[in-house]
């Protein structure tokens, strides 16, 4: 079952792909593909934990994220 958080944060698009980016690498995701104009991350990750998410196996993920203003929202579903 596919879960989808949406998440805003105060800050520019490309702050928060890049962001992301570096927390995905961090916790040892492997990256299908990134592209940072559109604001657009998949990967497939082994454990994750955000909210009311929880990913214990191996998923795939997409994070788009859209600008607003002063706001970016990121979409994360899994």
């Amino acid at each position: 079952m596919k879960v989808t958080e949406v998440r805003p944060f105060p800050v520019r698009s490309l702050v928060l792909v890049r962001s992301a980016f570096f927390a995905l690498a961090k916790i040892g995701a492997e990256l299908h593909s990134y592209d940072e104009g559109q604001g657009i991350i998949t990967a497939r990750i082994a454990r994750l934990e955000i909210g009311d998410m929880k990913i214990m196996g191996e998923e795939d993920i997409e994070m788009s994220i859209e600008e607003r203003e002063t706001t970016s929202l990121l979409k994360l579903t899994a």
